[in-house]
């Protein structure tokens, strides 16, 4: 039968608007009756297909089928007319067509079901799939090469999703393990994807990491630690990492720093942990696609990657290596130097590895320097991965040990010094006594070199010498910009050729200022000012960078011990001292008084109709009454005095030496401070609330710190019954004067 057939005999599907909506889709739109024949099809057909729309119509829509799926369609397509039901585009198969040429080109079909004329037809639309196949095709390339640099890191890698139950996380599972990161397990990546980190690490849950992780899913927050502790029965190290999240999981990198740790607290033993301390490790990683001449022979490579730890190889932050090529950062690297080899890694698929590669090249500085790597560069498309490494520093040190026996004996001398250091700083009592302890042991780790220790202002906008050594040769205060170590995050020395840190006096000629950096971020810098010119420059820059790391951490320390201090002692909306703190010192003060014989007077104050405040002004104005009280009462009483918030709108004061007289005056004071204290809202000015108060003396009101609080409890509710912004002695006893 001939395709051909009058406008008049096609069949009408839906009236003229279904046929204009057909005529111009985007997609080719073709309409089969049961008997599977093309009764209808829009011009698009030919475009896609290369099918004269009078030609087609008439023909088996199996015309239009590679010939595998020509039998198989007869059944589909009668199980259709059986169940008609739409079929969208969005979840339809990805099938093969073939064009009036023969050959066949990848679509995407959905069928929808018609009926005109007394007749079950189907309406396919068809729609090139070529465009969608190669963009897979170019995704699946490009996770390719994301998974090999992933793999080829030197840091342990893992990807998580959160495990949920009712909303709540209670465990995390593993998508992705690099094979460093799955050695720390003693484990493969694919005995660890898919598995539960619970159920991998039983103690795990309880070690303090799982809450931590769950808060970086929860709050989009990063964390990071530079020397953390675990310990399982299957894992023990102390680790470097950074984790942040990723989709409904968490993705984290780390670095196991056991045997650092170990040789920080081991500093006499052998020649390669006394290295290990001193030396400086730096890794980057870079990833880079090829360039060729007109011959595809290899001629450069252009950086397509650099992790931030590239900056530390090259000179150039990760944003200005993206783009430029690699001779164009080394220039001596041409047909004689990597590129060889780097070449040949492309062209043969074979690794370079190179634990000591020498450099001697123009750096990011500008300064021509010689330079040693670990380098491991493994072949990526049509480039590389390469994962690089800094050991300049050990490299050198190996032969100097070999040749300076005294310097060893030196450098014994100073880890012995440093061990004594740390030592000491672990038992100060808070940060002062550490600065303290800096300033007397730093002359015997410097000697003859003047220095100072300075620290970060909370608001990191000043920074404060905290200890010093020698003459003073520094400002005592000064701005972070001053000092160009703070300024960059980096060593700097100041001297002949180099730009000079302001914050020194003019008689200093030279000085090697060192950023103190704890946790990621910047709490001070070491400075020292050399004053005999014999000094091994090397060593004492060596010597600083490893006296600063351990100043830094244990300071932060001592500081976060500081605050955790004052967290567990204070009320955290009002500042003043909690409950459990006032109950402790109630205890100390009446022994006290039990020995010296002296009055003690404890003062019970409530915020009169409080729940007022909160229920018209709301909480947030509530919060603000009271600290607006709390610092009227601390401007009030003395120094001596223990001010606390005993709960809720409840405060309690703690008056050592103080009969009921001189507590009732200082009541008074604070009833004529309230007086006048307005507390600003939303709505514009609040006056403060009144305040009642229950008095209680030592001893006649009690013997011991709890019979003195309820004593005081009660003569408060009195004071409230009796018409609240008062105060009422225990027992009904007169109210001292000005205390009424």
């Amino acid at each position: 039968m001939t395709g051909e057939q009058p406008d008049s005999a096609r069949p009408v599907l839906g009236g003229a608007f279904f046929e204009e909506l057909a005529e111009r889709s985007p997609d080719a739109v073709v309409v089969s009756g049961e008997d599977g024949r093309v009764v209808w099809c829009n011009d698009q057909v030919g475009g896609l297909l290369g099918w004269d729309p009078a030609d087609l119509v008439g023909r088996p829509v199996e015309v239009l089928l590679p010939t595998a799926l020509k039998v198989r369609h007869v059944g589909h397509r009668d199980g259709f007319h059986a169940s008609p039901a739409p079929r969208s585009m969005g979840p339809a198969l990805t099938l093969t067509a073939v064009r009036s040429d023969g050959t066949e080109v990848p679509v995407e079909i959905s069928l929808t079901p018609l009926r005109a004329g007394g007749a079950n037809l189907v309406a396919a639309a068809i729609r090139d799939a070529s465009v969608r196949r190669a963009a897979e095709s170019a995704l699946q390339a490009s996770e390719e090469r994301m998974r090999t640099s992933l793999d080829s890191m030197l840091d342990g890698f893992a990807a998580y999703r959160s495990v949920r139950e009712q909303g709540v996380v209670v465990d995390f599972e593993w998508t992705y393990i690099n094979a460093v990161g799955a050695t720390t397990y003693r484990r493969t990546p694919a005995e660890l994807v898919g598995a539960r980190l619970c159920e991998v690490l039983p103690q795990f849950r309880d070690s303090g990491f799982f809450e931590r992780y769950v808060k970086v899913v929860e709050t989009g927050v990063p964390w990071s630690s530079a020397a953390l502790d675990y310990a399982d029965d299957d894992l023990a190290g102390t680790f470097e990492l950074r984790a942040w999240r990723l989709g409904d999981g968490f993705a984290v990198t780390w670095r196991d720093v056991s045997g650092q740790v170990r040789v920080a607290a081991e500093a006499q033993a052998s020649e390669e942990r006394l290295r290990a301390v001193m030396a400086s490790f730096t890794e980057s990683l870079s990833l880079f696609t090829a360039l060729r001449d007109d011959s595809g022979a290899i001629v450069d490579f252009r950086w397509d990657y650099a992790n931030r730890n590239a900056s530390i190889t090259t000179g150039y932050s990760s944003e200005e290596l993206v783009g430029r090529t690699l001779l164009g950062v080394f220039p001596q690297q041409g047909p004689a130097g990597m590129i060889a080899a780097y070449a040949a890694v492309v062209e043969t698929g074979e690794s370079y590895v190179e634990p000591a590669l020498w450099y001697e090249d123009v750096w990011g500085d500008g300064q021509k320097a010689r330079r040693c790597f670990d380098v491991r560069a493994s072949k990526v498309g049509d480039g590389f991965v390469v994962v690089t490494r800094d050991v300049t520093a050990e490299r050198e040190r190996e032969a100097e040990l070999e040749l300076r026996q005294v310097d060893l004996e030196r450098s014994n001398a100073e880890m012995r010094v440093l061990r004594e250091l740390g030592d000491l700083l672990q038992s100060c009592a808070d940060a002062d006594e550490g600065y303290s302890v800096v300033a007397r042991v730093a002359p015997r780790l410097f000697p003859g070199v003047v220095g100072a220790l300075s620290s970060m202002g909370a608001s990191r906008d000043d920074v404060e010498v905290r200890a010093s050594w020698g003459e003073p040769t520094s400002s005592e205060r000064f701005r972070p910009d001053q000092c160009w170590a703070l300024r960059r995050g980096q060593v700097h020395r100041s001297g002949p050729g180099t730009p000079r840190c302001t914050h020194l006096k003019e008689t200093v000629a030279a000085a090697l200022c060192v950023p103190m950096i704890a946790q990621g971020s910047t709490s001070g810098a070491l400075h020292l000012m050399c004053l005999y010119e014999d000094r091994n420059e090397q060593l004492l820059e060596e010597l600083a960078l490893t006296t600063a790391a351990q100043l830094s951490l244990a300071l932060a320390n001592l500081a976060l011990r500081d605050t955790l201090r004052a967290l567990s002692v204070r009320d955290p909306l009002t500042g003043l001292f909690n409950r459990r703190y006032m109950e402790e010192t109630l205890q100390r003060e009446v022994a006290r008084a039990e020995r010296s014989g002296e009055p003690l007077a404890v003062l019970q104050i409530d915020v009169d109709h409080f729940k007022c405040v909160n229920d018209e002004h709301g909480h947030d104005v509530g919060d603000t009454v009271l600290r607006a009280v709390a610092d009227e009462m601390r401007a009030v009483f003395r120094d001596s005095d223990v001010v606390c918030r005993y709960g809720g709108e409840e405060l309690s004061v703690i008056l050592a030496r103080t009969d009921a007289e001189a507590a009732g005056q200082r009541f008074a004071a604070l009833r004529e401070r309230l007086g006048d204290l307005r507390v600003p809202t939303r709505d514009g000015l609040l006056a403060a609330p009144t305040v009642s108060c229950g008095l209680a003396v030592w001893p006649d009101d009690g013997g011991t710190g709890a019979d003195l609080v309820l004593t005081a409890d009660q003569a408060l509710y009195a004071a409230k019954a009796a018409g609240r912004d008062r105060l009422v002695r225990a027992g009904g006893l007169p109210v001292p004067r000005g205390g009424g």
